[in-house]
């Protein structure tokens, strides 16, 4: 991740840092994580409404936790990965603010309030869209199936806003 910039303590940066971090977690194929399509497994027991003194009875169920532990840790870990890229090259007086947020989708929408949207290629709406609504769908995937290149050199963001066209500071 050294090739990522630090923001800005004043977010002077904040479209080259951003659309790099994107980059980033996009070449991993985990923009998931920023769409919120991309939510932690849940515990069969928690699915079938028996509570946490359940313990699994038959093999089935002994392989539906078997499952769900790899899917967990799999998304822990990407979960932590994608929170990294984000945080590890923000000043502290940025990450002070962020202290409180635990998911990378919810650090990700405090930047974007404090420093402003950038603009994103059209592939990368199309494949955000197509993330929120497979999440719709009843089947619970793992994190990161789903991997979409969009950091081609033909997809490279349009040119930021000038600051005059109402980017907060």
């Amino acid at each position: 991740m050294d090739y990522l910039p630090k923001l800005a303590h004043n977010g002077q940066n904040w479209i080259t840092y951003a659309s790099l971090v994107l980059c980033a977690i996009s070449d991993e194929g985990l923009m998931g994580f920023l769409v919120g399509s991309e939510t932690r497994p849940i515990h069969p027991a928690q699915l079938d409404g028996q509570g946490e003194g359940w313990t699994p009875q038959t093999n089935e169920e002994r392989d539906e936790v078997v499952t769900w532990r790899a899917m967990d840790q799999s998304w822990t870990q990407q979960n932590a990965m994608i929170n990294y890229t984000i945080i590890s090259r923000i000043p502290d007086s940025i990450f002070t603010f962020m202290l409180h947020l635990k998911l990378p989708l919810k650090k990700w929408d405090y930047l974007k309030k404090r420093f402003g949207q950038i603009p994103r290629p059209e592939s990368w709406v199309a494949a955000e869209e197509g993330m929120r609504q497979s999440n719709s769908q009843p089947e619970q995937s793992m994190a990161g199936e789903t991997t979409q290149s969009t950091c081609d050199s033909h997809d490279k963001p349009p040119n930021p806003p000038s600051r005059d066209e109402g980017i907060p500071v």
